[in-house]
């Protein structure tokens, strides 16, 4: 067997699916209250635009590190 009939190694890409169930199962672990919490920060940052979400992941991720 030569280096070019191996197979590939590297997993595929996570399909939409994939992810929505990834969701699902965090959101299944979190409180009524956190999962207010949830949704009211998901509102806000799908109703900001660009500038405002780079600076509220730059300063999520001051306050994360």
């Amino acid at each position: 067997m030569s280096f070019g009939d191996e197979e590939p190694t590297q997993p595929g890409t996570p399909t939409v699916g994939d992810h929505w169930a990834m969701l699902r199962r965090l959101f299944a672990n979190l409180t009524p209250e956190e999962r207010a919490r949830v949704l009211v920060l998901a509102d806000a940052w799908f109703n900001c635009d660009a500038n405002k979400r780079a600076l509220l992941e730059a300063t999520a991720c001051e306050f994360a590190g």
